[in-house]
């Protein structure tokens, strides 16, 4: 990530880069980025994506555009605003649970995050889009976690690495046979989340009308229709899904959805630690929505008052313009495409640096200084279009946006509500070392301390 931040400052966008025999343009000009995102030449993911495919096969993230554009519609229904506002109990549920379970940190040194907020995002996503419980996936170490990791990290490397690109050498190496055994793992715990969702819908179907089982609060026969339960029911009785779709759409949303919102909201408590007069700000917000008692066990958390959480919603957009959780997105240029007084290749891969024209001086005053505010209405509206794309842009952006934000804030409120934050060596944003393993992640993992509010 530092060589690419650095060469944005050396070169202008588009620059070339090639790794073998891939050509690739880098880009983090907003007019360019915008005619990537939008433009009907740049709608395919790139080859690139092909080290994902025995992964996430054809998800959402991986898919060639004509499949994409009929599962985008049959899925967008998920999302929508009355399904997200049947999440919200669930939602606390979970945090009030990572607030409890942090306790064991009050007043102790510092302690890595990762794992609490892991856990939580992994039971929100299974409870809610997938409408089933796996709490054998809850504990500490997670083996899925880890199994993420480890091949989001070999699909970078490989990617790099141009001598293991074709399948018959990589799948020789030991980071072949590696990767072979995580994908397998994660394989195993889609399977066994559909076949519970399957089971479900046949015991549901076999109850009478009435059934009041204490499973049903996590599933969908009387208060909404999850994802898992909607495309499984489109696979079954329209034969427009096939099995295999749904595992790949299951494993998209389970490694991307989960991880990638647990990795922000670390993000997101380490600058709240790192700046102890944000954090208060946050804190004063939630007492004018709440009152004034501290460490209530269970928010009151409705729409209404998410939508009142503005100061906290542009923490955590700050959070996200220094620290996306996608800092790369690549694009194939199907055809030659004219931009910026250049012609790109048909063929070549367009490389959007989201990471760059977010942290630019170019587009953004002060860019490596934490300051939410930048994102007040009347401030953010002189930012030039696709300045910040955290969640990408165009018809492809992210599906789940809308569902992030919302488990970040319900989780952030609980624990700010309970906990004051603190983090002893507080280290320049520009000293933060991050790497790219097809998410951002931080080098050093990320740890904080916790006293309780007085």
């Amino acid at each position: 990530m530092n060589k690419v931040l650095k060469a944005d400052k050396i070169y202008s966008s588009p620059f070339r880069v090639s790794i073998g025999n891939l050509l690739f343009f880098v880009t983090t000009d907003p007019e360019q980025l915008k005619l990537a995102l939008f433009g009907s030449k740049t709608v395919e993911k790139g080859s690139l994506f092909d080290f994902a495919r025995p992964w996430i096969g054809s998800g959402l993230v991986t898919a060639p555009y004509l499949t994409w554009q009929v599962h985008r519609k049959l899925i967008q229904p998920t999302f929508g605003p009355t399904i997200l506002k049947s999440f919200l109990e669930i939602f606390v549920a979970e945090s009030v649970m990572v607030a409890d379970q942090m306790e064991c940190e009050l007043n102790g040194p510092e302690f890595e995050v990762s794992n609490y907020f892991s856990r939580c995002t992994m039971g929100s996503l299974c409870k809610t889009v997938m409408g089933v419980k796996l709490d054998a996936y809850a504990g500490e170490n997670n083996p899925y976690v880890k199994a993420f990791r480890k091949v989001t990290a070999g699909i970078v490397r490989r990617g790099f690495s141009p001598w293991i690109h074709p399948d018959f050498i990589f799948y020789r190496t030991k980071l072949g046979k590696d990767q072979q055994k995580y994908i397998k793992f994660m394989h195993d715990f889609t399977e066994k989340l559909i076949s519970t969702k399957k089971k479900q819908l046949l015991e549901r179907g076999n109850r009478e009308s009435n059934e009041d089982a204490e499973d049903d609060r996590y599933n969908t026969a009387t208060r909404r229709e999850a994802f898992l339960d909607h495309i499984i029911k489109l696979s079954e009785h329209t034969k427009i899904l096939t099995d295999e779709e749904i595992r790949d759409q299951v494993h998209t949303f389970m490694a991307t959805g989960s991880l990638s919102t647990s990795d922000t909201i670390g993000f997101v408590m380490l600058m709240l630690a790192s700046h102890p007069c944000v954090q208060e700000k946050v804190y004063e917000e939630l007492c004018e929505i709440y009152g004034d008692g501290n460490g209530d066990a269970q928010l009151n958390v409705t729409q209404e008052a998410i939508a009142r959480m503005t100061y906290l919603e542009r923490v955590i957009k700050e959070t996200l313009r220094l620290f996306p959780a996608v800092p790369l997105i690549v694009r194939e240029v199907s055809e030659d495409l004219d931009i910026g007084g250049r012609s790109l290749p048909k063929g070549s891969t367009m490389v959007l640096n989201i990471l760059g024209v977010q942290r630019s001086e170019k587009y953004w005053l002060d860019p490596l200084k934490f300051d939410p505010d930048r994102f007040l209405p009347e401030n953010f509206a002189k930012q030039p279009q696709c300045s910040y794309i955290p969640f990408g842009g165009g018809p492809r952006n992210c599906i789940a946006q809308k569902y992030a934000m919302l488990l970040a804030k319900t989780l952030v409120a609980t624990l700010l509500r309970r906990y004051v934050l603190t983090h002893d060596k507080i280290v320049q944003i520009k000293d933060i070392r991050i790497k790219f393993e097809v998410v951002l992640l931080p080098v050093e993992p990320i740890t904080i301390g916790i006293k309780r509010r007085t």
